[in-house]
Protein backbone atom coordinates (compact mmCIF):
# COMPACT_ATOMS: atom_id res chain seq x y z
CA UNK A 1 0.00 0.00 0.00
CA UNK A 2 2.64 2.29 0.68
CA UNK A 3 4.29 2.31 -2.62
CA UNK A 4 1.12 3.21 -4.59
CA UNK A 5 -0.95 0.13 -4.81
CA UNK A 6 -4.60 0.68 -4.26
CA UNK A 7 -5.44 -3.43 -3.61
CA UNK A 8 -4.13 -6.10 -2.12
CA UNK A 9 -5.41 -9.44 -2.35
CA UNK A 10 -3.60 -12.61 -0.46
CA UNK A 11 -4.00 -15.83 0.23
CA UNK A 12 -2.87 -18.03 3.59
CA UNK A 13 -2.81 -21.26 3.97
CA UNK A 14 -2.17 -21.87 7.65
CA UNK A 15 -4.33 -20.62 10.70
CA UNK A 16 -2.01 -18.89 12.48
CA UNK A 17 -0.23 -16.67 9.67
CA UNK A 18 -3.70 -16.30 8.65
CA UNK A 19 -4.64 -14.55 11.82
CA UNK A 20 -2.01 -12.82 12.42
CA UNK A 21 -2.63 -10.98 9.16
CA UNK A 22 -6.09 -10.83 9.26
CA UNK A 23 -5.25 -8.54 12.99
CA UNK A 24 -2.64 -7.07 11.30
CA UNK A 25 -4.83 -5.10 8.71
CA UNK A 26 -8.01 -5.15 10.59
CA UNK A 27 -8.39 -1.76 9.71
CA UNK A 28 -6.90 -1.50 6.09
CA UNK A 29 -10.02 -2.17 3.82
CA UNK A 30 -7.98 -2.13 0.76
CA UNK A 31 -5.92 -5.95 1.82
CA UNK A 32 -8.82 -8.83 1.48
CA UNK A 33 -7.28 -11.70 2.98
CA UNK A 34 -8.59 -15.23 1.93
CA UNK A 35 -8.17 -18.46 4.01
CA UNK A 36 -6.64 -21.32 2.15
CA UNK A 37 -5.05 -22.61 -0.72
CA UNK A 38 -3.91 -20.57 -3.77
CA UNK A 39 -4.44 -23.59 -5.94
CA UNK A 40 -8.19 -23.94 -4.60
CA UNK A 41 -8.79 -19.80 -4.32
CA UNK A 42 -6.54 -17.90 -7.35
CA UNK A 43 -9.61 -18.22 -10.08
CA UNK A 44 -11.77 -16.77 -7.16
CA UNK A 45 -9.60 -14.00 -6.60
CA UNK A 46 -8.64 -13.48 -10.16
CA UNK A 47 -12.52 -13.23 -10.82
CA UNK A 48 -12.04 -9.46 -8.79
CA UNK A 49 -9.21 -8.40 -10.50
CA UNK A 50 -10.83 -5.85 -13.67
CA UNK A 51 -7.43 -4.15 -14.65
CA UNK A 52 -3.95 -5.32 -15.24
CA UNK A 53 -2.26 -6.33 -11.60
CA UNK A 54 1.06 -7.33 -10.25
CA UNK A 55 0.21 -10.23 -9.61
CA UNK A 56 2.74 -12.66 -7.30
CA UNK A 57 3.40 -16.19 -7.30
CA UNK A 58 5.08 -18.55 -5.20
CA UNK A 59 6.50 -21.70 -7.20
CA UNK A 60 6.64 -24.00 -3.77
CA UNK A 61 8.91 -26.74 -3.35
CA UNK A 62 9.88 -28.77 -6.72
CA UNK A 63 7.63 -26.52 -8.54
CA UNK A 64 6.70 -27.92 -11.95
CA UNK A 65 5.25 -29.34 -14.36
CA UNK A 66 3.13 -32.46 -13.36
CA UNK A 67 0.74 -32.30 -15.35
CA UNK A 68 -0.67 -29.42 -14.45
CA UNK A 69 -1.38 -30.42 -11.13
CA UNK A 70 1.37 -28.53 -9.01
CA UNK A 71 0.07 -25.12 -7.94
CA UNK A 72 1.83 -22.73 -9.82
CA UNK A 73 0.52 -24.53 -13.07
CA UNK A 74 -2.72 -24.53 -11.66
CA UNK A 75 -2.46 -20.96 -11.54
CA UNK A 76 -0.79 -20.05 -14.78
CA UNK A 77 -3.66 -21.63 -16.44
CA UNK A 78 -5.94 -18.96 -14.06
CA UNK A 79 -3.67 -15.92 -16.04
CA UNK A 80 -4.04 -18.09 -19.55
CA UNK A 81 -8.18 -17.99 -19.30
CA UNK A 82 -8.29 -14.16 -17.63
CA UNK A 83 -9.39 -11.58 -20.09
CA UNK A 84 -6.24 -9.51 -19.21
CA UNK A 85 -3.11 -10.55 -20.70
CA UNK A 86 -0.86 -7.51 -19.48
CA UNK A 87 -0.58 -8.38 -15.42
CA UNK A 88 3.56 -8.49 -14.20
CA UNK A 89 3.77 -11.85 -12.99
CA UNK A 90 6.45 -12.27 -10.11
CA UNK A 91 7.23 -15.58 -9.54
CA UNK A 92 9.60 -16.11 -6.04
CA UNK A 93 11.75 -19.57 -6.03
CA UNK A 94 11.33 -19.95 -9.33
CA UNK A 95 14.87 -22.11 -9.00
CA UNK A 96 13.44 -23.99 -6.27
CA UNK A 97 14.77 -27.09 -5.34
CA UNK A 98 16.66 -30.14 -8.00
CA UNK A 99 13.89 -29.24 -10.81
CA UNK A 100 15.56 -25.38 -10.97
CA UNK A 101 16.39 -24.80 -15.12
CA UNK A 102 13.08 -26.93 -16.06
CA UNK A 103 11.14 -25.12 -13.64
CA UNK A 104 12.14 -21.45 -15.14
CA UNK A 105 11.70 -22.99 -18.69
CA UNK A 106 8.10 -24.26 -18.46
CA UNK A 107 7.57 -21.27 -16.67
CA UNK A 108 8.17 -18.92 -19.07
CA UNK A 109 6.96 -21.19 -22.14
CA UNK A 110 3.31 -20.96 -20.18
CA UNK A 111 3.49 -17.35 -19.58
CA UNK A 112 4.70 -16.69 -22.88
CA UNK A 113 1.27 -18.44 -23.99
CA UNK A 114 -0.78 -15.80 -22.22
CA UNK A 115 0.97 -13.26 -24.48
CA UNK A 116 3.83 -13.69 -26.63
CA UNK A 117 5.09 -9.76 -25.66
CA UNK A 118 6.52 -10.42 -21.66
CA UNK A 119 9.94 -9.77 -21.21
CA UNK A 120 11.35 -11.99 -18.73
CA UNK A 121 13.84 -10.88 -15.63
CA UNK A 122 15.79 -12.79 -13.32
CA UNK A 123 16.15 -11.33 -9.82
CA UNK A 124 19.44 -13.20 -8.12
CA UNK A 125 18.55 -14.62 -4.91
CA UNK A 126 17.77 -17.26 -2.69
CA UNK A 127 15.92 -19.61 -5.06
CA UNK A 128 15.08 -16.73 -7.46
CA UNK A 129 12.63 -13.88 -8.71
CA UNK A 130 11.46 -14.62 -12.08
CA UNK A 131 9.73 -11.17 -13.24
CA UNK A 132 7.66 -11.25 -16.65
CA UNK A 133 6.35 -7.57 -18.03
CA UNK A 134 4.61 -6.27 -21.36
CA UNK A 135 6.29 -3.39 -22.10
Amino acid sequence: LRIGYKKIMSVEPFDEDYNFCVERFKNNPEVELFHGYSEDLFAKMMQKVDEPATIFLDAHKNAWFDGGTHPLSREIEVLKAHPIKTHTIIVDDYEHGAQGMTCVSNVIIEIDKINNEYRFEAIRRINGILVAYVN
